[in-house]
C-alpha cells in the first residue's frame, strides 16, 4: 500500500486567520468569519484576503479543488445566513440545503 503525504504546508505553519482578520475593515463581517469552522475560515481568508485562486487555495490547504470549493461555498452560506439573520453567531449554517447564495 502506498501512503501519500501532502507537500502542502500544515495549517499550523501559517499565521492564524483569526489574528489576520482582526485588523481588516468591516469588523462586524470579520467577527462573523471568526465564528466559522477552521476550514471554512481558512477558505474565506485565503480567497478574499490573500486573493488566491481556487487551485492555489487547494494546494496551500492540502485539499482537492472540489473540497476547497465545498468549504468556500459552505462558508459563504453560513455568512449569508448571519447577514440575513437566520442564525446567531456561533451557530453553523453550513449544512443548509438552500441554493443560490454565492
Amino acid at each position: 500500500m502506498v501512503v501519500r503525504r501532502s507537500t502542502a504546508p500544515q495549517i499550523a505553519d501559517r499565521p492564524s486567520t483569526v489574528d489576520r482578520t482582526a485588523e481588516l475593515p468591516d469588523a462586524d463581517l470579520w467577527a462573523r468569519v471568526r465564528t466559522l469552522s477552521a476550514s471554512q475560515r481558512d477558505a474565506i481568508v485565503l480567497r478574499y484576503v490573500d486573493d488566491l485562486p481556487l487551485a492555489d487555495m487547494a494546494t496551500v490547504l492540502g485539499w482537492s479543488q472540489g473540497s476547497a470549493k465545498m468549504h468556500l461555498q459552505r462558508a459563504r452560506r453560513a455568512l449569508g445566513a448571519h447577514v440575513s439573520g437566520e442564525t446567531q453567531p456561533g451557530q453553523s449554517a453550513g449544512n443548509t440545503t438552500e441554493r443560490g447564495v454565492s
